[in-house]
């Protein structure tokens, strides 16, 4: 019995280190398993990505440089549709993966360049775990996988963004140079006039066309002549962002309208849409994480409203937004005497009934 322990100890480093060797050639062939793997996915996503942000790129720099070609009475370039060299993409190349290391290597730097676009690549290389429908042979099968993946996509990325970017800029520009002419010329040639362009703004909001009306607001306040058109202007391009549920964008508009046109026609309607505009957008803080309002802010609006422009169309609204906000933060005095002033100064106005109801909802209390 002695003797056959004897053996077994004798023999044990042997087997030890059998095993080891075998362990690491499975490990081995399990990494360059996943290197293959992921480096076929890395191709395809690579491949997808770089015509995706090659044609986006393309949308933005042909539309911006037809518009402007347009409004320059520029020839197009060529045949109109040259494009410009794209910015460079970062991992240019076309390697070829030969071994682990030179795989690691390139995999790591697409994975620094491009951390957004691979997060499944960056998931694999630390927890890992296989892809979904992969065996799992390990840390070393994910790793493999997630630098495969990563070089993969360095090898065709830049490729895709170019060719991507080449086939959609002729049709980009093409758009841009006739959407200056369908936003800025009639059909003889001639440039629209200010006031012709704050009209077609107010059709465009109209039609919630928002993007359109605001754009063409802007033209109209750029233009010559526009003195007529800057107060209406700005209030409905307001209007157009706060319709379009872009509160924060409405009141940056109608700090310009009722600063530079207090005493314009359109000040009491931009003092109601401004108190419309703060109901809407959060306030500032955790407040405004669990829903909280800017109704102090929105209160103030309609309080200096009521009382610069007591005789305004829209002053019995301004008055039930002012006892309604009130009531939002608390002042239940002043919510009962915006109310009572309300009924008692417009009891035919349609909003007269819920009023009383809230009035006598607050006296009751």
């Amino acid at each position: 019995m002695n003797a056959i322990s004897k053996s077994l100890r004798r023999a044990l480093p042997g087997v030890l280190l059998v095993l080891a060797v075998s362990a690491s050639f499975a490990a081995s062939a399990s990494y360059e398993k996943g290197l293959e793997d992921g480096r076929k996915f890395g191709q395809q996503a690579g491949a997808a990505k770089g015509t995706a942000d090659g044609q986006a790129a393309a949308e933005r720099d042909g539309f911006a440089k037809g518009m402007e070609d347009e409004r320059t009475d520029q020839p197009p370039p060529g045949d109109g549709s040259e494009p410009p060299t794209p910015p460079s993409t970062g991992v240019e190349r076309g390697s070829e993966i030969g071994d682990p290391e030179s795989a690691e290597r390139i995999g790591q730097e697409a994975l620094a360049r491009y951390p957004d676009l691979m997060p499944k690549a960056s998931t694999l290389a630390t927890t890992g775990e296989a892809p979904a429908g992969e065996s799992q042979d390990g840390l070393d099968y994910s790793k493999g996988f997630a630098l495969g993946l990563a070089a993969g996509f360095a090898e065709t990325y830049a490729a895709a963004r170019l060719q991507g970017y080449e086939q959609a800029y002729p049709a980009a520009y093409a758009r841009g140079r006739a959407e200056y002419r369908r936003l800025y010329r009639r059909p003889d040639g001639s440039v629209i006039d200010a006031k012709t362009q704050y009209e077609l703004g107010r059709q465009a909001l109209l039609l919630n066309r928002f993007d359109e009306a605001i754009h063409r607001f802007d033209i109209a306040i750029a233009s010559e002549g526009a003195a007529d058109v800057l107060a209406p202007a700005l209030y409905y391009k307001a209007k157009a962002y706060y319709d379009w549920s872009k509160p924060k964008e409405a009141l940056h508009v109608l700090v310009k309208l009722l600063t530079d046109f207090a005493e314009s026609a359109y000040a009491d309607d931009g003092y109601f849409l401004a108190g419309a505009a703060y109901e809407k957008t959060p306030a500032a803080g955790l407040g405004g994480l669990f829903g909280k309002r800017r109704f102090p802010q929105a209160r103030d609006a309609y309080r200096t409203l009521t009382v610069k422009y007591p005789q305004s169309p829209i002053a019995g609204d301004a008055f039930f937004r002012l006892g309604y906000t009130s009531e939002k933060v608390g002042d239940k005095p002043a919510a009962i005497a915006a109310y009572r002033t309300m009924i008692e100064k417009f009891p035919d106005h349609p909003l007269a009934s819920e009023a009383r109801s809230r009035l006598a909802r607050l006296e009751s209390r």
